[in-house]
């Protein structure tokens, strides 16, 4: 893993310097070695550890106020987060489209009339949107996100991956450097530096009490103060596409239950797999 991930930190410097926000996401990576004999000291083994990566944000962000909330949420009138006329149209006209690219791809009657559906939906950050996505793999690391302590050694981690990244040019690390020496370097080189960290509810959660561990220490490395862990809506989304999947079964089975002459469960599974032009029904 090491010999793998030997040559990232040049990379991400470089786009650093560039002026590209980084950002980290992780989640759990988790698999089971089997024992080809099982013995009372040699069973199957459930590994987990973390898997991780670079992304940056295309749209720039360090003018915008971190420090102090936009309004008072008290004194906040409606009017201002709920969708406006104009806003209402708008986002009719974005769905329209979206829905229209489904039918020409999906119905070959409308095929002739793809070219006339926008490619692309103009909106405010449009040419920063169309740059293409940075992701950057980084090593896989032994450490279970379950555990507060394995959590803490893996900030412990990423906050010296960032300290290089961030590190000046040509900046000389004696070899016998003290603890205390490496973790004033750390903070010089992080200094005024706050990256995301992104995780589901349960990273996030972990992340924030490996933080809470770490409050008592002298250094604001290792406090962890560089890293804001913020969460990911995973699990959301998958939900979010399990229910909408089951909402489309049942349509099916009410309306496409005619292709096969079959009600019920297996007359929608039938009849989405002739949807998928599957040759085997």
């Amino acid at each position: 893993m090491d010999q793998i991930g030997s040559g990232l930190v040049s990379k991400v410097q470089k786009l650093v310097q560039e002026g590209l926000e980084l950002r980290v996401n992780f989640d759990n990576l988790d698999f089971r070695i089997l024992a080809n004999q099982v013995l009372t000291n040699h069973r199957n083994t459930d590994v987990h550890w973390i898997n991780q990566y670079i992304t940056f944000d295309r749209v720039p962000s360090p003018h915008l106020d971190d420090q102090h909330p936009l309004a008072d949420l008290k004194e906040l009138p409606l009017t201002e987060y709920l969708l406006s006329q104009e806003e209402e149209k708008q986002f009719r006209s974005n769905i329209t489209v979206l829905v229209a690219r489904v039918l020409t791809k999906m119905v070959p009657c409308l095929a002739h009339i793809k070219d006339a559906v926008p490619k692309h939906i103009p909106h405010l950050y449009s040419k920063e949107m169309a740059s293409k996505s940075v992701i950057i793999g980084l090593p896989v690391q032994p450490f279970n996100q379950s555990k507060h302590a394995d959590v803490v050694q893996y900030l412990d981690y990423l906050e010296s991956f960032l300290a290089e990244v961030h590190a000046p040019e040509n900046q000389h690390v004696p070899e016998n450097e003290s603890s205390n020496a490496r973790q004033a370097r750390l903070d010089r080189n992080l200094n005024g530096i706050k990256v995301p960290l992104g995780g589901d509810q349960l990273g996030r959660e972990r992340v924030t009490g490996a933080k809470k561990l770490r409050l008592g220490c002298d250094s604001a490395t290792a406090r962890l103060e560089h890293i804001e862990e913020m969460p990911e809506l995973w699990h959301a989304k998958q939900a979010f596409l399990s229910v909408s999947f089951k909402v489309y079964i049942q349509q099916i089975c009410k309306i496409q239950w005619h292709l096969t002459g079959i009600e019920g469960a297996h007359g929608a599974q039938v009849a989405f797999h002739l949807l998928l032009q599957d040759n085997n029904y």
